[in-house]
């Protein structure tokens, strides 16, 4: 009975019982849908609109209701080339970077489906290649002249306060200014170019 298998178990002489899934709990949307809702309870929202770009995308290539099992491992190896080539529906390919992003997304998927018993080998585990390198068109060096540029047009000192936590010490410009607390600022006895600022971050527990 339970009780003695709870027993057994907890001396080591059984395993876990592994759970009985209907063969349609197997399908990809259906591990997708228990996967974003697992990740969801602890991820911010804006965070889980990739997830969920990443499960439309490779639901896309596979199909909704093909079995996850059934996927191999050179239908993983060529799913980048495939997801690039995709593209974002508009004619346009994905920049490495942004296949890169999507394909680590699947990779978590793997590696919990792994973990739940859902599927026996992670055939995202190995084998897969990304090309990671930043598109150098889009960085840009701010110079001096365009920072005061920008400090001159602000209209009020709340928004030119944004600017400058933004440009001199990392903050991001709307998202983190908006919680920042007098706890979180360090202004060094008034000596500005000593002040800093540290905000929570659920990554590394502060930034």
């Amino acid at each position: 009975d339970d009780k003695l298998h709870a027993r057994l178990e907890k001396i080591g002489l059984v395993r876990e019982r592994a759970k009985i899934r209907p063969t349609s709990a197997y399908s990809v949307d259906a591990v997708w849908n228990d996967f974003i809702e697992y990740k969801s309870a602890f991820v911010a929202p804006a965070t889980m609109k990739k997830f969920r770009q990443s499960a439309e995308k490779f639901k896309k290539v596979f199909g909704a209701s093909k079995d996850i099992r059934d996927i191999t491992a050179n239908e993983a190896k060529n799913y980048p080339r495939v997801l690039k080539k995709l593209g974002n529906g508009r004619g346009k390919p994905y920049a490495d970077s942004t296949v890169a992003k999507l394909v680590g997304i699947v990779k978590e998927l793997f590696q919990w489906a792994v973990s739940e018993a859902i599927l026996e080998r992670d055939v995202f585990g190995y084998g897969i290649k990304l090309t990671k390198k930043p598109i150098q068109t889009r960085n840009h060096y701010v110079t001096l002249a365009e920072v005061l540029e920008l400090f001159m047009c602000q209209f009020t000192l709340k928004s030119l306060a944004r600017i400058v936590l933004a440009r001199y010490m990392g903050l991001r410009g709307a998202a983190d200014t908006l919680w920042i607390r007098n706890c979180d600022v360090n202004f060094a006895d008034g000596d500005v170019s000593r002040a800093t600022v540290t905000i929570d971050s659920h990554k590394n527990g502060g930034r």
